[in-house]
């Protein structure tokens, strides 16, 4: 069995000093302890002067940068933009920089796309922040139809979310503005992109960015979680055998300041089994749960009464 793993996080900004140093610093603990392959990061709202000290900062924590900067704002900062760091000693990337620019599949602001060797075989994984003004966000998913395709792995902030009723909690969910979500829903569904995470979850209810407190609505102040941040991965023959698995974290942190967005981890195994099989599928979660608690008394009871007959 040989694995790929990809973490994706909105980066919530970078680009107060030593930021960016402390950042992937925490993604090469992240990488070292947990074998994290490929990072992809979005709103690291860096200033493209200083491109040339970021790729450097990145490479002597063992990583490539492919990086896009989004345009400058009014107040001079940079809003936005996304990243790729790629792990030099697990994951195939070319050493000279003009090899590697020929790699990079897409750059905008909002999007990075690049194709990467694992184990004998090209993939293709990009980072993605759509914006969240809702008129810009449906400008950037009109442009991403001319560059998505069926082979991306693609994990970010989509600043919408695929069923209101399921990836918004909050005192009203269907007030949530989802401007943009039946567009993307259609992008992904003309390549065969899959939002696998909400097959798994089934019913449940996954927040991936928690607000730092209440915010105003238009029905007043209201707390709203919601799932934007997720992957896309591909449905095609191609990509038959790659089996994924996701999980969430909230502990990926770099700074003092508390994240309201959780990094999201998927695994891709290159073998055969049902996907979300085989692996590590154990939510250790639910077992403070009373009525688990229950359940799990009542079956260990009746088993032993059953003298571990049946």
């Amino acid at each position: 069995m040989t694995r790929i793993r990809v973490a994706s996080l909105n980066m919530s900004g970078a680009q107060g000093a030593g930021d960016f140093s402390r950042f992937t610093l925490r993604c090469r603990r992240l990488s070292e302890k947990d074998g994290v392959d490929v990072i992809l990061g979005q709103e690291h709202n860096l200033h493209p002067s200083r491109e040339g000290q970021l790729r450097r900062t990145a490479e002597s924590r063992g990583f490539a940068l492919v990086i896009a900067f989004a345009p400058c704002a009014m107040d001079g900062v940079h809003w936005g933009g996304t990243l790729v760091l790629i792990r030099m000693s697990t994951i195939g990337w070319p050493e000279l920089r003009e090899e590697r620019e020929a790699m990079v599949v897409h750059r905008e602001s909002g999007a990075v796309v690049v194709k990467v060797q694992w184990h004998g075989r090209d993939l293709l994984i990009g980072s993605v922040y759509a914006p969240s003004p809702p008129t810009q966000r449906v400008d950037f998913l009109q442009n991403m139809r001319k560059w998505a395709s069926p082979d991306m792995i693609l994990g970010g902030d989509w600043n919408c979310v695929p069923d209101v009723t399921l990836d918004v909690q909050s005192s009203n969910p269907a007030r949530y503005r989802n401007v943009g979500a039946a567009l993307l829903g259609e992008i992904a569904a003309d390549n065969g992109l899959w939002d696998f995470r909400r097959s798994q979850l089934g019913q449940m209810h996954e927040a991936t960015r928690w607000p730092h407190g209440a915010i105003r609505t238009r029905d007043g102040m209201d707390v709203v979680a919601t799932r934007l941040d997720r992957f896309y991965i591909p449905t095609n023959d191609a990509h038959d055998d790659l089996l994924p698995s996701f999980h969430v974290r909230w502990d990926v942190l770099w700074s003092k300041e508390e994240r309201d967005h959780a990094t999201i981890i998927l695994d891709l195994e290159n073998q055969t089994g049902d996907p979300g099989h085989q692996r590590h599928t154990i939510r250790e979660d639910l077992a403070s749960r009373h009525d688990v608690q229950e359940e799990l008394t009542r079956l260990c009871d009746e088993a032993y009464e059953k003298g571990g007959k049946e």
